[in-house]
């Protein structure tokens, strides 16, 4: 109503109940009401007659987690207050009468277990909370405030407590706690009236402690009819123990691996006993139990196991039962007034109670208990009158059915007054939200279809909806006019909720869509205008509703997705896993910058709650603003957007000018087959791996609707360009439009990203294992390295898929049906065992090193398989080129790939050294071989191993960048050697590696960029390889920044343009120096840990080192006269630390693993005075 602010919740549960998994179980102390904590985080209030007949009252909402205890939290019956706790530590205090919730807090503990305890202070009644849980103490809580007042701490063997008991003492103003740890030790406290008015956080400690062997314990309770027993109910047995001293009285084992959960004293000599599936059992207690016997305590000492007490009642649960999703909850409760009630409660994961009630009387021997009452939230439902209605129920009843559609998803819009349902056909409903509450609530002709408000239906998604977000409700830099959806089939839908209109689709993930998410409001201009959608094949999509088109998608998550967070200050998207795993996504690139476990993962999560990170602080200094910039969006960054645009722009003018020159070859009735015109540059062309799947009936109607969708210029990259001298064909008379818009563009990869999804993921869970026929491993496997680089990559995209989908069974009886027919000449060389046949003439380094030389303990692990393989590739890269075995055949091309794929696994196994020669003489020529292919035209076999040899390259140093650095160096080394040695023969290594310098300078580029981290780690062994693969004349002319910029970006490297030296921090301590006339190289050493930045002056006359592990920096003196110039091209220059000066050390910014490279750097402002500069931008001046 206008000029009040109250905001009145309506609820419409339609026709079926809220699910209700118990977990938790409570009844008021006047029987009158049943409280039912479950799994999802509700409560359910329900009403008790003394008939014993039950109702659902009232439904509360304030947990996020599942419920795991409840306690009643006052002793008055004017005020009922009951308090719940959950998994995530939430604690909430409620009002039975009218479902209010009073109070709310959250402890970073989870509470298992809540006592009432009530004390009097003079005439005044207190009450506490006595918790128990996952900490190794009892919390003292106090029963209205939900404030820790103090704890029950143990000082013998701390640890969780199972379950604990209050012992009220009529005799004495002290109370006792019973508990037992999950270790079977119980512990005893004392609660005096001193105690109970603490209001301090002064630990209490144990006045007892005592080991009684009870692993595993699930309850304990006092007997309070006799006052002096104590029950102990554990997994696989329940005993009795006396409670003045704890001496065991009776012990009595599970049957028929029965497993109880609890326990409670029924009668003097009676208790009642249930186990894990909802059987209870009411057992007579012997003799030596029971104080007012005269065998009482006569088996103290010598209590023999097994010996079973009499069965009085046996309570079976119902046969009717279905399979349950966990097991059911029991409780035994009994009433202190009229009409004194013995109630054994159930529920379970149905929703449903059922209620026994215990007789006094001694029934027959072996008596089955009958169950007195027993309900479902379902039931419940189904018993209203009028039925209990949906939202839109009205619109939902589809002709000729009773149940009417199901609502999966729904926003409410109050700017508009709409609510929008989301529904399981697909369709989504638009009405005015008010209007249609009131037709559903009020009876009367109106309820009649025509009676209703205008509404609206989008129809747009092929199954249900599973997510609906208006994003302009969440932040108003979004159209007003924007809706997103996102279903089952893939798709995320953007609408117009005005008009009703879809404007745009997008199918980027190959997973149902679970969620969508606004970003916050301090991302990029770009980002802000996306939305965030999470898929259930465990991907997240960044879609742009400005662009249309997805800027990001992260698909490398191996568990199903946990939470999303964000990072905005650095431009990071944090994606955490259900296996704890967190992975952080850089926006802006879509490049993931790492992927961590552990402590640190949940570091880098809580660091994306904090309001204003460390970072943040430091962007308003401008040197730190640049600094930034250059490392985060970074210049390499930018390169690769100019080269996606430029890739783009080549693209559609290629296809532009191609579709101009569509021809066809008919030969003799024969047509050519189909082949992509553009191998490198070309990712729409048309799939031709269509042909090696068999013919199926069931596979064309699910193809059709994909192929129908896609343009038909499409298809004009299928066909191959004349060659040179062959006269064209006429053109076409239909002249095709040209798939020249971007948003074509994104059609066309939408629809074949869709058929890529049904062949690779959708098509085998579609059609059944009964139906699908899978594609021929054979014609795949034939493709692997196909001329054709769009049939090349779809090969081993479906053949990846496919080995997964048959299993490790499949592929080993694939392995077995193939053997025969692999080449023998291979297999005689490279199988162990067959050491009688000679090798073939090879390179003399490539022979890997035999297995016998392996420790014993490696060779537990080495597979024969595995030394098989790694022979075999070897063999088949580094054997001359012989008749059999061509020098650029596809079988050596295999090899060089799966090399390439598998080095980590192949590695121990292999000559590192002579791998990597190899694949260096291969690539050696790449630039020039690859530069001369013909724009349009399949590669040459020559070209072809090349590209195969410089991929293998970059995945090898990717995967193990140690293992190519050093083997690089090392060969460095020994060229230099022999050079100093005057060796006139060089081998074939030594020429390789005079050749491959331009591609050895590109992998270590691609290092660089992708793994800093590795790089820094062997930093002066890189500086061996960059000195070596350029010329010293080159550097000394251009220097070292315009000769390779990628080094430069570390802080531990330095340039002198003087007097042309290089200087390398490296992890040890040292710092190399270098002088690029000569060549050489001298080792200083001045710090104890990893230095951090090295900077020479302007004049180099000094050198500044700063190390942040030992928080010193150094000024060494360089000898730059004439005469220390011309004595140094024959000797080591003279070096001097002339002053040292120590520095508060810098922090490293979280979260980030590669912060350590750029905490601090080095600035000179004149040749005197130098700056250190740290990461937060704080500086330290310095003079010489």
């Amino acid at each position: 109503m206008s000029g009040n602010s109250l905001v009145l919740p309506i609820v419409l549960w339609g026709r079926t109940a809220p699910t209700h998994c118990i977990s938790s179980l409570l009844v008021m102390d006047d029987f009158s009401t049943i409280i039912t904590g479950c799994h999802d985080g509700q409560i359910c209030l329900w009403d008790m007659t003394p008939e014993l007949e039950i109702c659902p009252r009232a439904m509360l909402f304030g947990h996020t987690a599942s419920i795991t205890c409840l306690s009643k939290a006052s002793a008055c019956s004017d005020k009922q207050y009951i308090v719940s706790a959950s998994e995530s530590g939430e604690m909430c205090l409620w009002d039975v009468n009218d479902g209010r919730c009073i109070e709310f807090t959250k402890l970073a503990c989870a509470h298992t277990g809540i006592q009432f305890y009530q004390f009097t202070i003079g005439t005044q009644r207190e009450g506490r909370l006595l918790c128990n849980g996952h900490y190794p103490e009892i919390l003292v809580v106090d029963a209205t405030s939900l404030e820790v007042l103090y704890s029950l701490v143990s000082k013998i063997s701390p640890d969780w407590i199972s379950s604990m008991s209050i012992i009220r003492s009529h005799r004495t103003q002290e109370d006792t706690v019973v508990a037992v740890s999950v270790t079977g030790i119980l512990k005893v406290w004392i609660i005096t009236a001193e105690v109970s008015r603490m209001q301090d956080l002064d630990p209490v400690f144990e006045e007892e402690s005592k080991p009684i062997y009870c692993q595993g314990c699930q309850s304990i309770s006092f007997c309070t009819f006799t006052q002096s027993s104590l029950l102990v109910v554990c997994s696989k047995y329940w005993r009795v123990f006396d409670a003045g001293d704890y001496s065991l009285l009776c012990s009595v084992p599970s049957e028929n691996d029965q497993a109880w959960t609890g326990g409670e004293f029924i009668a003097a000599d009676k208790v009642i006993i249930w186990t894990e599936d909802g059987c209870s059992f009411i057992y007579k207690l012997p003799a030596s139990c029971l104080p007012a016997s005269e065998h009482f305590r006569s088996d103290v000492g010598k209590t023999k196991e097994g010996s079973i007490p009499p069965l009085v009642y046996s309570i079976a649960d119902r046969t009717d039962k279905q399979l349950l999703i966990c097991p059911p909850v029991t409780r035994f409760f009994y009433g202190r007034r009229e009409p004194f009630h013995k109630l054994l409660i159930q529920g379970d994961s149905a929703g449903r109670l059922s209620l026994w009630s215990v007789p006094d009387a001694s029934p027959p021997p072996q008596a089955t208990l009958q169950v007195s009452s027993s309900i479902s939230l379902q039931e419940a439902f189904d018993k209203l009158t009028p039925v209990s209605a949906g939202i839109i129920d009205q619109l939902s009843v589809m002709p000729g059915g009773e149940e009417p559609i199901k609502v999966t998803a729904s926003v409410y819009i109050p700017s508009q007054g709409r609510l929008v349902c989301g529904r399981e056909d697909g369709s989504i409903i638009l009405v005015p939200a008010t209007q249609t509450a009131i037709v559903q609530l009020l009876q009367g002709e109106h309820m009649l279809r025509r009676g209703w408000p205008p509404h609206r239906t989008l129809r747009g998604h092929r199954n249900k909806v599973t997510c609906v977000l208006y994003p302009y409700q969440v932040s108003p830099r979004y159209d007003q006019r924007s809706l997103v959806s996102g279903g089952v089939d893939f798709s995320v839908i953007v609408w117009d909720i005005f008009t009703g209109e879809m404007k745009h689709i997008f199918c980027v993930h190959g997973g149902e869509i679970t969620q969508l998410i606004v970003p916050p409001e301090n991302c990029s201009t770009r980002v802000q205008h996306c939305v965030c959608s999470v898929a259930s094949d465990h991907s997240v999509g960044l879609l742009s509703l400005r662009e249309r088109k997805c800027i990001m998608l992260a698909s490398r998550h191996l568990f199903p997705i946990h939470v999303i967070k964000w990072r905005p200050a650095d431009d990071y998207l944090v994606v955490g896993c259900s296996d704890g795993s967190v992975y952080v996504w850089q926006m802006d690139t879509g490049a993931l910058d790492r992927c961590v476990m552990g402590i640190t993962a949940v570091e880098i999560l809580n660091a994306c709650d904090e309001l204003a990170p460390a970072t943040v602080d430091a962007l308003s200094h401008s040197a730190v603003n640049l600094k930034q910039a250059m490392t985060r969006r970074s210049l390499a960054a930018l390169k690769n957007m100019a080269q996606h645009k430029l890739q783009t722009l080549a693209t559609n003018l290629l296809a532009a000018d191609n579709a101009d020159k569509v021809h066809t070859h008919r030969r003799q009735g024969t047509h050519t087959p189909p082949r992509s015109t553009d191998m490198q540059h070309h990712r729409h062309a048309v799939p031709p791996f269509l042909s090696c799947f068999p013919c199926s009936p069931f596979l064309f109607p699910l193809l059709f609707p994909v192929l129908l969708n896609i343009s038909c210029p499409v298809f004009v990259f299928c066909c191959r360009p004349p060659r040179p001298g062959t006269p064209e064909t006429p053109r076409r008379t239909s002249a095709a439009p040209q798939p020249s818009s971007p948003a074509l563009q994104a059609q066309i990869k939408q629809g074949w990203s869709q058929l890529a999804a049904m062949h690779c993921v959708m098509l085998p869970d579609l059609l059944g294992l009964d139906k699908f026929r899978p594609p021929l491993l054979e014609m795949l496997a034939r493709r692997w390295q196909d001329r054709c680089l769009e049939v090349r990559e779809a090969a081993q995209a479906l053949l990846l898929a496919e080995l997964r989908r048959i299993g490790q069974s499949g592929r080993k009886d694939t392995i077995d049906m193939w053997a025969p027919y692999l080449p023998q000449y291979v297999d005689t060389v490279s199988s162990p065992g067959t050491s009688t046949e000679p090798a073939p003439p090879a390179p003399p380094t490539a022979e890997p090193q035999p297995i016998e030389t392996k420790a014993p303990e490696e060779e537990m692990d080495v597979t024969d398989d595995d030394i098989t393989a790694g022979k075999a590739l070897t063999f088949l890269l580094l054997q001359p080129p012989s008749p059999k075995l061509p020098p650029h055949s596809t079988i050596r091309r295999t090899a060089i790939d799966l090399i390439g794929r598998g080095f980590t696994v192949w590695e121990p196994y292999m000559d590192v050294s002579a791998v990597l020669m190899g694949l260096l003489e291969l690539c050696a020529d790449a630039e020039k071989q690859l530069a001369n292919i013909t724009m349009g035209l399949p590669l040459n076999p020559p070209a072809d191993s090349a590209r195969s040899a410089r991929h293998a390259l970059s995945l090898i140093a990717t995967a193990r960048p140690p293992a190519f650095i050093t083997t690089i160096a090392r060969e460095v080394h020994r060229y230099n050697a022999a050079q100093a040695n005057s060796q006139s023969q060089q081998n074939v290594h030594t020429t390789t590696l005079a050749r491959a310098k331009t591609e050895i300078l590109r992998v270590i580029d691609i290092l660089i960029e992708k793994m800093p981290g590795d790089v820094v780690d062997l930093l002066v062994e890189v500086m061996d390889i960059i000195m070596y693969c350029i010329e010293g004349s080159l550097v000394k002319k251009k220097g070292l920044q315009e000769c390779f910029p990628a080094i430069c970006k570390f802080y531990m490297v330095g340039y002198c343009d003087r007097s042309h030296r290089i200087a390398v921090g490296a992890r040890q301590g040292s710092v190399a120096l270098y002088d690029v006339r000569t060549g050489k190289c001298q080792n200083i050493h001045g710090h104890k840990g990893p230095i951090t930045a090295v900077s020479f002056a302007p004049d180099g006359r000094y050198l500044a080192t700063y190390s942040n592990a030992d928080s010193h920096i150094s000024f060494w003196q360089m000898n730059t006269s004439l005469l220390g110039s011309i004595g140094m091209l024959n000797s080591a220059p003279q070096l001097r630390c002339i002053k040292t000066y120590q520095v508060p050390p810098v922090q490293p910014a979280s979260p980030g693993s590669q912060n350590h490279l750029k905490l601090a750097r080095l600035i000179w402002t004149s040749n005197r005075n130098v700056i250190l500069m740290a990461h937060d931008g704080k500086e330290h001046r310095f003079m010489v």
